[in-house]
């Protein structure tokens, strides 16, 4: 996993997790010059998999909680409001998540995963 060089990296984010500064400082990682906790991975997993629940409590669903990680919670809980669905589908249809594609493939690499024998 490489990082995307900074002048195309619009969002700043980092690390296998790929966590802009603000959310990664949220979640207890040192962001600052000479020191990125965001590239330690062991400590990066760690704040993702708080984050994410974080946001499965926040929006009951992983399917949503999934979405937000990737576009954004507030993008998310808006999109909620203005159209009137938590389906994660009509949301990432609508534009209410970041990559379009990302739920369908974060789903594909789960059930990969589970049914391994199967592959």
């Amino acid at each position: 996993f490489g990082n995307p060089p900074q002048e195309h990296n619009r969002a700043r984010s980092a690390g296998v997790w790929q966590f802009i500064p603000n959310t990664a400082r949220r979640f207890s990682l040192v962001v600052k010059e000479g020191t990125d906790e965001r590239l330690d991975v062991a400590l990066a997993s760690d704040a993702a998999m708080r984050y994410l629940k974080k946001l499965y409590l926040q929006f009951g669903s992983w399917p949503l909680a999934i979405i937000a990680y990737n576009g954004g919670e507030r993008k998310l809980a808006k999109g909620i409001q203005e159209i009137g669905s938590r389906d994660p589908w009509k949301l990432l249809a609508a534009g209410y998540g970041g990559d379009p594609g990302y739920l369908a493939k974060y789903m594909a690499g789960a059930m990969a995963l589970h049914y391994y024998e199967v592959l």
